[in-house]
């Protein structure tokens, strides 16, 4: 049920629906992994939300392409490795964390080695 309408044109129905955290029908699932809770802070931040889900879906949460991109950009400099179009391919919160650890790890390895003399 709408607790109230929106009093500014700006304000959206969708963004006051977000605010829940979660949708009714999602089971909550906590956060499980290192990279989910950090994950899990930035997107609580960004959208406003009390609580993500492993199974929450970004968009669903009122989540958009501006914010995304600053979801890229605060996910990075926590020392992710992400770029926005991870965000529109695996939307949820534990597929997200998950790809974006792998893809660091992926990095650290990879890294050329040099002796010093």
């Amino acid at each position: 049920m709408l607790g109230s309408l929106p009093l500014t044109p700006t304000a959206s129905l969708t963004a006051m629906h977000s605010r829940a955290g979660s949708h009714p029908e999602e089971v909550f699932e906590a956060p499980q992994t290192l990279a989910e809770f950090k994950m899990a802070s930035i997107w609580t931040e960004l959208l406003g939300v009390e609580r993500v889900s492993r199974t929450s879906n970004f968009f669903e949460l009122g989540g958009d392409s501006i914010l995304g991109i600053q979801l890229v950009a605060r996910a990075n400099q926590s020392g992710f490795r992400l770029d926005p179009r991870y965000l529109f391919e695996h939307p949820t919160l534990e597929k997200l964390a998950l790809v974006s650890s792998t893809l660091s790890r992926t990095i650290e390895t990879e890294r050329p080695q040099a002796q010093v003399p």
